[in-house]
């Protein structure tokens, strides 16, 4: 039997599907992250090593593996597709691998054939447009270091300065203040920025406390609101850079809304989904229905031909 795999590459969590050449589901396995940059390359290895092996267990007897193709968060520069790349093969012996960033697959999932954008944003950001004849535009994605924008990780850094400035006097007091003490269970802004610095260092843990600025904005709290309206602004510009590269800017698009943030934060889709009308009034924008494992089956539906 032929099979084909899709993986959803995130930096948390990985989800693999592979199917049949009919696109019925053989298995589904649901793994480590593999985002090179945040996790290391061994990281991503023994990740990559224990989802193939295990996705191998499972697939029916005599099954030949005809196309793997992997979205992942980690695929900005060559070096990192080559690795993963090699990652793969080393596993499952394959000719046909496609690596490619976790953005692609996402577009995939719901525009395979017409025009569109997906923005996502999640731990990070990123945007990608695709016209109808299939070429691709990006803008954001670069990593959290100087990018992200919009993403929960910058929600919960503006937040941070926002909480710091009012503390120092630079700016008026806000409700974050109390949302971070209570968060953090500690009785002085010194503990509560004594213990961020021991506890959530990390990408994944700072964009965590993106959540606190939800609950002080739905109480109506000036910077809790702003800094969600900064992040659609993010989010639009991006968008509105793609469309501009693709030239479509008339074209009725579909838009996609992907990620944790941008998808459980009503204030901060509406923000977004109101900047996007006023330019775009054409447009029709929704939350992304389907995984970006099936995505990446999609896309290498269109590409495999190239291989086999």
């Amino acid at each position: 039997m032929d099979c084909f795999i899709g993986i959803d590459g995130g930096g948390t969590k990985t989800l693999l599907r592979a199917v049949d050449s009919q696109k019925n589901m053989l298995c589904e396995i649901v793994g480590g992250g593999t985002n090179i940059y945040s996790l290391g390359e061994e990281a991503v290895r023994i990740n990559v090593d224990l989802l193939l092996r295990e996705c191998l267990s499972k697939l029916p007897p005599n099954s030949i593996i005809k196309g793997i193709c992997l979205g992942s968060a980690g695929v900005v520069g060559e070096e990192n597709r080559k690795a993963l790349h090699r990652m793969i093969r080393n596993i499952a012996h394959c000719d046909c691998i496609i690596v490619t960033n976790d953005a692609v697959t996402a577009l995939y999932a719901e525009l395979k054939g017409i025009a569109g954008i997906s923005v996502t944003s999640g731990t990070g950001s990123i945007c990608l447009a695709k016209d109808s004849e299939g070429n691709l535009a990006r803008c954001g994605g670069w990593g959290h270091l100087f990018s992200d924008e919009g993403s929960a990780y910058s929600i919960a850094l503006q937040a941070l300065s926002r909480v710091s400035k009012a503390h120092d006097g630079r700016m008026p007091p806000t409700s974050l203040t109390e949302q971070f003490l209570s968060y953090f269970q500690t009785a002085s802004f010194d503990e509560m920025i004594e213990r961020i610095y021991r506890n959530h260092h990390t990408k994944k843990e700072m964009a965590s406390l993106a959540v606190l600025v939800d609950a002080a904005a739905s109480d109506g709290d000036p910077a809790a609101l702003s800094i969600l309206s900064d992040a659609a602004e993010e989010l639009y510009q991006m968008c509105e850079t793609t469309v501009k590269q693709l030239k479509i800017e008339n074209a009725p698009l579909l838009v996609i809304m992907n990620g944790s943030t941008l998808l459980k934060n009503k204030m901060l889709a509406d923000f977004f989904i109101s900047k996007m009308k006023k330019t775009f009034p054409k447009s029709r924008i929704q939350p992304g229905g389907k995984d970006a494992a099936w995505g990446a089956l999609y896309y290498l539906d269109e590409k495999i031909e190239v291989f086999l």
